[in-house]
Order: C-alpha cells, then structure tokens, then sequence
C-alpha cells in the first residue's frame, strides 16, 4: 500500500456523518416524491426539484461508500504505520543489547560471578568444618547429652546428619554444620530476590536454645531416656521388671552436666 496519497485523518466519524447526511438526503427526497403523489396539482413539488433530491440521495449514498473506502486504507495505513514504528523499536533496542556494555549481560555476569565466589566460601567454610570433625573424631568426642556435649569431651560433639553421617561438630551449644550442597539452592534463592531465605540456608552456624530439664530421667542399658509429666504406664510397667533405672537426683545433676558415666568411653 502506498502511503503517500491515504489521508490518515479519515475514520468512523467520518463514516457517520456520511452515513447521517445521506440518511437526511434520503429521507428529503421521499418526502418530495410522497408530495408529488399525494398532494394536489397546483401543490406538487417541481419536476426538476423533485429530480434534483434525488440526484443528491444518490450521490450521498455513493459518498458514504467512498468514505468507507477511504476510512478503511486509512486503517490499515495506520496500522502499518503502527507496526513500523514497532519494528523501529525493536531495531533500536537490538542495537542497545547487542553493544559491549549491556547492562543486563553486565548484571548477569556479576550474578555469575557472585555465585562462584559463593560456592568458594561454602567449600571454604566446609574445609574447616570437616577438618574440625575430623580431629574431634580422632580424639573420640562422646555422644551428647539431652542437654548438649560433654564436660567429658570438653563440650565437644558431632553433630550428626542424615544416615548418621557426621554433618558438623558442636561445642556447648554452637555447632558448626557442613553447607556445601546447599550452595547452588541458595545462590538461586538469592538470585530470586530471597536473601534472607539464601542467608538462613547456608548460615552454617546454630546456636542451640537451652532445653529444659525433665521430670525423670532412667537408664536404658547404656542409653538415657527422659520423661516428663504423669509417668505413662508403658514407662512404670520397664520401671518394675528393670528395664529402666530412674536416676538419682545426683546422677541427674551428673548426666544434665555431661558427667555421668552411662557407657561411653
């Protein structure tokens, strides 16, 4: 379509207004062609009038489809006006990200770039932490109490993860856990906008609330159990044939202190 010669300005309004005007034009010239069969002689309207209303409702309908036509290509020109100035657009924001300084290839690269330097710290962090359980395993550290590590292990414990594996060493109420394979999800959970979630994951650090002391404590063979509240009848029945040996008042201050000796060396 060429687009030199379409006037963009025609439209619907346009169309109306001739659609109205020949209307009018036709309702005008019916109305001299009912006078001049209704009224009396001396009364009807001329020939040439009568003929010259009807000339003008022709020309008024053909004027409404040329307006229409017109309308249309003024349409479509804008529409393709429209669609090149899209591609126009889309031009120039090609050459904007195609240069050597995009902004967003620059911020992608630091992401990339942060994330890296967060897998290194993590590895970093688990060095230290797996040669920490290394050596407090070589040393023998004992299970921690229902209350934490040991005064036997100077407060030192693993801490131990999925399949019993050692996931970190405690000391008192810190401890110290492996992060590394946490690393990636919490780069992605940072990349998302949720830094405080990606900060929790990969914290690495807990500091564990003092528990509070039971009502009874027994022995199990080598283990300790504890029991708070009415003691249940399950626990009285082991109570009476000897399964479970409650503890003193002493040996609980002793076990509640990591010094009661229950079987661990």
């Amino acid at each position: 379509m060429q687009l030199d010669d379409v006037d963009l300005t025609i439209g619907d309004a346009d169309v109306r207004q001739a659609e109205q005007e020949a209307a009018e034009a036709r309702e005008l010239a019916a109305e001299l062609e009912r006078a001049a069969v209704e009224n009396p002689p001396d009364s009807r309207p001329e020939t040439a009038e009568l003929l010259e209303r009807r000339h003008l409702a022709e020309f008024s309908a053909r004027r409404v489809d040329v307006t229409r036509d017109r309308a249309e290509r003024a349409r479509k020109a804008r529409r393709l006006l429209s669609l090149q100035e899209i591609g126009h657009e889309i031009d120039k924001l090609a050459a904007e990200r195609s240069g050597p300084h995009d902004e967003l290839a620059a911020v992608a690269r630091r992401i990339a770039e942060s994330a890296a330097e967060l897998r290194a710290l993590c590895e970093g962090h688990d060095r230290q932490v797996s040669e920490l359980i290394s050596r407090a395993t070589e040393l023998q550290a004992e299970e921690p109490s229902a209350l934490g590590p040991r005064v036997s292990s100077a407060y030192i414990a693993r801490v131990l993860g999925s399949f019993g594996r050692p996931d970190g060493v405690a000391h008192g109420r810190t401890q110290v856990v492996l992060i590394g394979k946490k690393a990636e999800a919490a780069a992605a959970m940072a990349a998302a906008g949720d830094a405080d979630r990606a900060v929790a994951l990969i914290a690495g650090i807990h500091r564990q609330r003092e528990l509070a002391r039971a009502d009874r404590y027994y022995r199990a063979g080598d283990h300790i159990v504890a029991e708070s509240g009415p003691q249940s009848a399950h626990f009285a029945e082991q109570e009476r044939d000897g399964r479970l040996v409650r503890l003193t008042a002493a040996e609980t201050t002793l076990y509640l202190e990591g010094r009661l000796d229950h079987g661990t060396n």
